[in-house]
């Protein structure tokens, strides 16, 4: 079983600012348990995009082997979280991130900070396409495309 859904965009994937349209939270689609979480991840230190690095966390309806992501086009490493494997619902949350993601320069994840020294605290947002492909223990796989903002914040 295949399911493709698709969500419209704007150029490279991110919707202009100018058009002064806000990305609404996407709606959690058949595959996904909620919406997925795309945050800046920069360890120690809050509200900077100078580490570069981007984390997106999925949580599937059903358990999966894999999955794969990409954001605005460039492949994510996705992994079943550490501390699921625990769990009863094992394979049904993952978490990747993305370094270096592109924040400080010209692509789908460029961030125009609101503040000196790379301060962002979702001022300026940007919203991107992530697709993602889901892998279940039966054969069969599910693919999603959303449009997803950015968070200036992880974890």
């Amino acid at each position: 079983m295949s399911i493709a859904l698709a969500a419209c965009g704007g150029d490279n994937g991110r919707e202009s600012a100018a058009e002064g349209l806000q990305t609404a939270r996407p709606a959690a689609t058949p595959i996904l348990a909620q919406p997925p979480h795309l945050g800046v991840s920069c360890r120690g230190e809050s509200n900077v995009i100078t580490c570069d690095r981007v984390g997106l966390a999925v949580e599937l309806t059903a358990r999966a082997i894999a999955l794969e992501a990409w954001i605005g086009g460039k492949p994510v490493a996705m992994a079943i979280r550490p501390d699921s494997a625990e769990r009863e619902e094992q394979g049904s949350y993952f978490e990747g991130h993305l370094h270096p993601a592109g924040l400080s320069s010209p692509g789908p994840l460029h961030v125009i900070p609101d503040g000196p020294n790379d301060y962002w605290a979702g001022g300026n947002p940007v919203s991107v396409q992530v697709r993602l492909n889901a892998y279940y223990p039966d054969g069969s796989s599910a693919e999603t495309t959303l449009q997803i903002e950015l968070q200036p914040g992880w974890g």
